[in-house]
């Protein structure tokens, strides 16, 4: 159901790309652990390059991530509960930019992105031992991801997604 004036669109776009982020990183540390158990070279490098063509999708569905954040709440969207939690109109803007990582949500995200610049660094520098490391990156991005999916566990919510819709949450008439 969409009511009057929502935005909606940045929402979907912004799980979509939670989504991708989330499966990319699951492929990346099983494409990097599998080329650390591999023997032939050939096959190491065929692994390599899809492990870090994986990586490289995870980072940038990561930084689609945070400027559909920034987007809505420079736009004051406030029908998602995370702009109306962390943004205000009384804002400047130059503090609309932390306002992003304020939430748990966006200070997982911000974990993702600084782990993916640490990762192309290794991937880019460390070649004898990129492998094993970029497992054990991949593995965290999985996980500190996870946390922005919101998934329900039972009765138990993991994480929470930044684009859910405010209406869902508070209880009243919005």
């Amino acid at each position: 159901m969409q009511f009057e004036g929502e935005h909606l669109l940045p929402g979907q776009i912004g799980h979509f790309f939670v989504l991708l982020a989330f499966i990319a990183s699951i492929i990346s540390t099983i494409a990097f652990a599998t080329a650390g158990y591999k023997k032939d070279l050939i096959e190491i490098k065929s692994w390599l390059n899809f492990a870090r063509l994986a990586f490289i999708t995870q980072l940038i569905s990561a930084a689609i991530i945070f400027i559909t954040i920034f987007y809505i709440c420079a736009n004051h969207y406030f029908e998602y509960m995370y702009a109306y939690k962390h943004a205000s109109k009384e804002l400047e803007p130059k503090y609309l930019l932390a306002c992003i990582w304020e939430g748990q949500e966006g200070s997982f995200l911000l974990w993702t992105i600084w782990h993916s610049v640490l990762g192309i660094l290794i991937m880019a520098k460390a070649k004898e031992w990129e492998a094993p490391v970029m497992t054990v990156i991949s593995f965290a991005q999985c996980f500190l991801l996870m946390m922005l999916l919101g998934l329900y566990v039972g009765d138990v919510r993991l994480g929470s997604s930044p684009f859910i819709l405010t209406r869902n949450e508070i209880a009243g008439p919005i």
